[in-house]
């Protein structure tokens, strides 16, 4: 054993070179992967915050059972109750670990004009719970403004539905607004 070792040795002292460039290989290799390490854990550290913090997302949601399974085509049959919430909540609330607890519901779905469709996000929150869970945001999380004007009610042209339209459409995901019908003046 001793002999392979000392031989082993012996070869990298004697090629002093080719050693150098192998253990540069390996250091720059070593490099490379702790760079992409760091950079990745930055990343999803990012998307967590931004999930739970800008988006007022939860770190734990409550469904019904049997959601997971069957919610996607009978979802109102999933809702919970007025009673379901308030228990929900006040096990929540008497635990000292929890921050807050606040009632959410996400709706996805398409929303069309006759002409265009277009995919829609409806988000139901407790505005004052909102800005608390944006309060405890950290990094790029804490320095997002969000818009939180007035809207007015107006008729769609051609519609005798009331339709509501934000003072101000930079407020409106590009993929809405340029799908919707312009506001009326004065709006």
């Amino acid at each position: 054993m001793k002999l392979w070792i000392k031989l082993g040795f012996r070869s990298l002292l004697k090629n002093r070179r080719r050693s150098l460039f192998t253990v540069g290989a390996v250091a720059l290799g070593f490099a490379a992967v702790n760079l992409m390490g760091g950079f990745m854990h930055y990343v999803l550290r990012g998307l967590e915050e931004s999930y739970v913090h800008a988006f007022g997302n939860a770190h734990l949601a409550v469904f019904k059972h049997g959601f997971e399974e069957q919610g996607r085509d009978r979802a109102a049959d999933f809702l919970l109750g007025p009673e379901e919430l308030e228990r929900i909540l006040d096990a929540s609330e008497a635990m000292p670990e929890v921050v807050l607890a606040t009632p959410q519901l996400h709706l996805t779905g398409l929303v069309s004009n006759g002409d265009r469709s277009t995919i829609c996000f409806i988000q139901g929150v407790v505005p004052e719970d909102l800005d608390r869970i944006r309060e405890r945001a950290e990094g790029v999380a804490a320095r997002l403004r969000f818009y939180s004007g007035e809207s007015s009610t107006a008729t769609r042209p051609g519609s005798a539905r009331p339709t509501a339209w934000p003072r101000s459409s930079a407020s409106l995901p590009a993929a809405v607004s340029s799908s919707s019908p312009t506001p009326p003046k004065g709006t």
